[in-house]
C-alpha cells in the first residue's frame, strides 16, 4: 500500500486495485492515483456560435480531456476587425473553458524530475542500476 497526497488530502493506493470516482472532490469524479495524473488547464477560443459542440466533442474525444467548466461571451466582429482579425460572416463567440486532462504516469514518470517523483511517491531508479541518470 502507497500513501500518497491527492489535491492536498491523504489518499493510498494499491496496485492492481480499482479506481474509483470521487464527485465530492471534482466535477468529473477523478482524481489523480497511481495509473494517471488529473491535470486543468484554461482554454480562451474565439469560435463559431454554431460549431460550438463540434469544438467540445474534438476535445473530448483527443487525449482524455473533458470540459469542466464554461463561459460564453459574445464577440464584437467589428472591434476584431479594427484590430486586423477577419472573424467570417458567422456569430462568433468567446469560449473560456476549464479543461481537465489525464496524464498517464506510464507517459509521463520517466520526465518527471526527482522532487516530483518524490512528492509523488513514485519510486526513485537507482541511476547506477539502469546506467541512466535520473532527471
Amino acid at each position: 500500500r502507497t500513501s500518497l497526497t491527492c489535491f492536498g488530502q491523504a489518499c493510498s493506493v494499491t496496485p492492481g486495485t480499482p479506481i474509483t470516482d470521487d464527485f465530492a472532490r471534482t466535477p468529473s469524479g477523478r482524481v489523480s492515483n497511481h495509473l494517471y495524473d488529473v491535470r486543468h488547464a484554461r482554454l480562451s477560443v474565439m469560435v463559431e456560435m454554431r460549431r460550438m459542440p463540434e469544438l467540445i466533442d474534438a476535445l473530448s474525444r483527443v487525449n482524455f480531456m473533458s470540459v469542466l467548466s464554461m463561459d460564453i461571451l459574445p464577440v464584437d466582429e467589428y472591434a476584431a476587425l479594427l484590430e486586423g482579425y477577419v472573424l467570417g460572416s458567422e456569430d462568433v463567440v468567446q469560449a473560456d473553458m476549464v479543461i481537465e486532462s489525464l496524464w498517464f504516469r506510464q507517459w509521463t514518470e520517466k520526465l518527471m524530475p526527482k522532487p516530483v517523483r518524490e512528492r509523488l511517491r513514485i519510486p526513485v531508479a537507482d541511476p547506477a542500476a539502469s546506467g541512466t541518470p535520473v532527471p
